[in-house]
């Protein structure tokens, strides 16, 4: 990320995105195809929702999906109120620059973490534990699955 945008003290931002993946709470993208199936259902849900949510997965073969990746403005805004106040005449720099930072960098963290598990989002990045999913699994199949809830299984 340029670290030296006008307006914004030099390494801000950086500082911000670093805040940011250094916080599993926040940073830890989320499948929400279960309540997220428009752009409508996610402005309704927004204060259920976490930073980063995926949705609309669409399965094109064992191994690939086709998904969205989104971000969850309200609360992307209340995370960055922690640096910087909302009335601060810098606000929208940095929430500008932060977003499209994230608007980059989550959906090719997403499509990397599944090219790299063989693994749709709706499993790697489910909001609930994936047993089924690895009962139903060969021993010599079974995959590390990450629920963002809880620790690998």
């Amino acid at each position: 990320m340029k670290s030296n945008i006008p307006g914004l003290p030099h390494g801000c931002v950086d500082y911000v995105l670093g805040q940011f993946y250094n916080d599993s709470t926040v940073c830890l993208p989320q499948y929400c195809g279960d309540i997220i199936a428009s752009e409508e259902d996610a402005q309704r849900h927004a204060a259920e929702l976490p930073c980063v949510y995926i949705w609309g997965e669409t399965r094109l073969s064992p191994t690939k999906a086709a998904y969205t990746v989104s971000l969850n403005g309200p609360k992307l805004t209340a995370f960055l109120e922690q640096f910087v106040p909302a009335n601060n005449p810098s606000f929208g720099l940095l929430r500008d620059a932060f977003m499209k930072a994230l608007r980059v960098a989550c959906p090719a963290a997403v499509t990397d973490a599944c090219e790299q598990t063989s693994l749709p989002p709706s499993l790697l990045f489910a909001r609930k534990r994936a047993a089924e999913f690895l009962e139903t699994e060969s021993s010599s199949d079974r995959f590390l699955v990450h629920d963002p809830g809880s620790e690998f299984l």
